[in-house]
């Protein structure tokens, strides 16, 4: 999965994408002009269309899709650089718009350069938004999975109500004539699949458009409707959706997920050859034909738009068509080569790419080549076509070496345009190869087998000599005496005798598969992973040869690690599982973290290929490509970051010089010796602004013990930098009960009252009358032992003297005081 590491310089030519200002500079290289799939699409007019899909992705173009620009980050934020994915969307002007996908709604006001949440806590990361619609600016509706059916909002976002009335089921679609009548469609619950209300939502009518998922709804007026299912079926209402039916389309396979109408024109969307039109009210439809033979697939096309003459569709892997005549004839942008798993590239300074993986569909083309930096691609295949290739190892733009499936090793002498089979084992697979020069090479695969050359891979010898049978995914030539390969978290081996002996080597992380292992010296290597299903990102790193290994502490523990490019000896780029690049110039201290809307499938994993200066180039699933060039602009210049102990707890203050594009920061803590960090919480930042600005955050929940802290700071386009604190922080508990006075004090409304509990503890704060009347309870309940702090408001109160008192029952004493505080109003 390595290609030769190369140092070199490119410039950026964005011939068929831009990106907003405070995005990572990237281009699609393949497909173009993007690769991200596309689930949503409207057309302003015949220049200005917008668009938004996988990897939670907006795009725009203001020339009819001559150039588009695209930005990655307009989905719900996850637990890694990407932000997830984006089904539906509605804007009310050029400006002002919402959009749903995972994790719930999100709102722009700029013409999505920005985009924030606009559904605050009210839809759990695991509800999928498939539809939305906003009246105005305040009020809307979003339909999708049981955790959202229809809920609707009064405020713009900021709070959503979910019908109770409606089943729990999928919804996919739905049509508001008005706040009383709507109709929503989706998933069967009880034999039906379309629902109407006449009042509101409080109560539903059933109906049924057949049998299955109802994906899309199109009404054409208050009674006449269509609905899109899945084989081929489309469905007409003639009286408001109360029954249906069947038009014939003589479509057996195609699902179609939207619905175009202008007037009595309907075109159902969803076949991936064809638009199925029909100006008859569905008594006969027309094939209007949009793929060129020149495209190698047929891929779901998922959204459509119309204005005036011009149509746009719009599906997967970035796949759009356009037609400025109603159809008659079409136009795209689109070039794909290739479709498939790549597992290695290589490029150079002059626009070579070769890029290898799995072969297609249909068998063939593992390999693609370019020769101007992706303008336009050719492909090849090897003898067997349902081979794959798993390992690059590029001597320069014409020679190198790859392996794959069934234990093959092969040769390019000509960039790739054919590969020459020089070895087969018979094992299932070998996965990577390294080469010390032209003649010494090391071959590693399934089985624990290892193999190696000393004549430019016209022989090759087994040195599987280390007793194991586990799959090997790596291999790192250090010398011809020195070699190492791994696997699994308990599969890594080295010799020093050129492969006659092995011994397995423990790097002290956790036993799971293993991406990788490189060293930039004798001395000086790392390991990373993981990889397949573990769900786990690690980073190790060696200055003895190998001989111990310590933990880097990777921030972004949740994310996979599939490849690592050291650019120097502190600065690493790495990539990861969907869509994650990562890169530190402190060797770890600090990462940015950055992503590009590649497809979230097989984990989303990509890989690196080269770098120089600021630049690299990424591919993975789908046979996506992107070059990008990290930002040299520092959206926060962090000064200072402390942390101080007191009776509140854990005070951190950190301050910044200066801030771009700064939307906040999440507050991270982790106990000494776990690995997982838990958010405590977030604080804003402001924005741009070139003065200093000071923050401060307390984390009062907390029990006695050693921790780490750490800031993620989050820019409005989703790139994160994480700074950790450099100091353990160690947290105990006070040694006696006692009671603050308030703060302050007198006040109005609201006052700060602390406390201390030694040990766990039945714990009363109340708050009394000048005459003993017990006005309020703050606090009933066990607390554990500690510093605490509880805010009394006092704003339905009227002024006059007040006393608080604090009751506690510990396990080996207990404590009650009183004190005074004067409310003023």
């Amino acid at each position: 999965m390595r290609s030769r590491l190369l140092y070199l310089f490119i410039t950026l030519i964005f011939i068929s994408g831009s990106v907003y200002s405070q995005n990572p500079q990237f281009q699609w290289v393949h497909p173009k002009p993007f690769g991200s799939g596309i689930g949503w699409i409207k057309s302003f007019d015949a220049n200005t269309v917008v668009m938004a899909g996988a990897g939670g992705t907006f795009f725009k173009s203001t020339d009819a899709g001559a150039t588009f620009s695209i930005n990655p980050f307009a989905g719900q934020a996850s637990t890694t650089a990407a932000t997830y994915d984006l089904y539906g969307a509605h804007f009310l002007d050029l400006n002002n718009g919402f959009a749903t996908g995972i994790g719930g709604v999100m709102k722009t006001t700029d013409g999505g350069m920005t985009w924030s949440n606009a559904s605050g806590s009210t839809f759990p990361v695991s509800a999928v938004g498939r539809k939305i619609y906003f009246r105005d600016a305040n009020n809307g509706y979003v339909a999708g999975t049981s955790s959202i059916k229809l809920s609707t909002t009064t405020d713009g976002g900021a709070t959503w109500v979910t019908n109770a009335a409606l089943p729990a089921t999928t919804y996919y679609d739905f049509e508001v004539f008005s706040p009383n009548r709507i109709i929503v469609a989706g998933s069967v619950n009880s034999t039906f699949n379309v629902r109407l209300t006449t009042d509101g939502g409080t109560t539903w009518q059933t109906a049924a458009a057949g049998t299955s998922t109802i994906y899309s709804l199109a009404f054409i007026d208050s009674l006449t409707g269509y609905a899109g299912s899945s084989s081929g079926k489309a469905f007409k209402t003639t009286d408001g959706g109360l029954t249906w039916t069947q038009l014939v389309t003589n479509n057996t396979t195609a699902s179609f997920f939207d619905i175009i109408t202008d007037g009595n024109d309907v075109y159902f969307v969803g076949d991936p050859l064809d638009l199925y039109k029909t100006t008859d009210g569905g008594a006969t439809f027309s094939l209007l034909r949009f793929k060129p033979e020149s495209l190698p697939r047929n891929f779901n096309i998922r959204a459509g738009a119309k204005s005036g003459n011009n149509i746009w569709i719009a599906g997967d892997v970035g796949y759009y068509f356009r037609s400025t005549d109603n159809g008659a004839t079409w136009l795209s942008n689109t070039v794909l080569a290739k479709t498939s798993f790549l597992q290695g590239i290589y490029a150079n300074a002059d626009g070579k790419i070769i890029a290898v993986g799995s072969s297609e569909s249909g068998g063939g083309n593992q390999s693609m080549m370019s020769t101007n930096y992706g303008a336009s691609w050719t492909t090849s295949s090897l003898g067997v076509s349902t081979a794959d290739l798993r390992g690059l190892f590029m001597f320069d733009s014409n020679t190198g070496f790859s392996c794959g499936s069934s234990g093959k090793i092969y040769k390019t002498t000509n960039g790739g345009a054919s590969w020459d089979s020089m070895f087969t084992t018979n094992i299932q697979a070998l996965n990577d190869l390294d080469f010390l020069n032209p003649q010494f090479g090391v071959v590693a695969g399934n089985g624990g087998n290892i193999w190696k050359t000393t004549d430019g891979g016209v022989s090759w010898s087994s040195i599987s000599n280390q007793g194991s049978t586990v799959g090997l995914n790596a291999v790192n030539i250090i010398s011809q005496d020195t070699i190492w390969v791994l696997g699994g978290g308990t599969s890594i081996y080295k010799t020093a005798d050129g492969g006659a002996t092995w011994t397995n080597v423990s790097y002290g992380g956790p036993s799971i598969p293993l991406s990788g292992i490189k060293f930039i010296n004798s001395q000086t290597g790392f390991i990373w992973g993981g990889s397949g299903t573990s769900g786990q990102g690690v980073l190790f790193k060696t200055t003895d040869g190998g001989t111990t290994w310590s933990d880097l502490n990777f921030p972004y523990n949740t994310t996979m690690l599939y490849s690592f490019i050291p650019v120097s000896e502190a600065d690493w780029i790495l990539t990861g599982s969907y869509g994650n690049v990562f890169r530190t110039k402190d060797a770890g201290l600090t990462w940015k973290s950055y992503a590009f809307g590649f497809t979230i499938s097989n984990a989303g994993q990509i890989i690196g290929s080269y770098i120089y200066g600021d630049t690299v180039i990424v591919t993975g699933v789908g046979s996506q490509i992107v070059k990008f060039t990290e930002p040299t602009v520092i959206p926060v210049e962090l000064t200072s970051f402390t942390s101080s102990v007191g009776k509140a707890g854990v005070t951190l203050e950190w301050s910044v010089a200066s801030e771009l594009n700064n939307r906040g920061f999440e507050i991270e803590r982790k106990a000494a010796g776990v690995n997982d960090w838990v958010n405590l919480g977030y604080v804003e930042g402001k924005g741009t602004t070139t003065s200093g600005s000071s923050y401060r955050y307390v984390d009062s929940d907390i029990l006695p013990g050693r921790y780490n802290y750490r800031l993620k700071q989050i820019d409005f386009d989703g790139t994160t930098t994480v700074y950790e604190l450099g100091t353990e922080v160690e947290f105990t508990v006070p040694v006696d009960f006692s009671l603050s006075q308030n703060y302050p004090n007198p006040f109005n409304p609201s006052t700060v009252i602390d406390f201390t509990i030694p040990e766990k503890s039945s714990v009363k704060l109340e708050v009394f009358s000048a005459s003993g009347e017990l006005v309020k309870t703050l606090v009933s309940g066990e607390l554990q032992g500690g510093f605490h702090q509880v805010v009394f408001n006092a704003s339905d109160l009227t002024s006059g003297l007040y006393i608080y008192r604090l009751s506690a029952q510990g396990i080996s004493k207990n404590f009650t005081e009183s004190r005074k505080m004067l409310l003023v109003k």
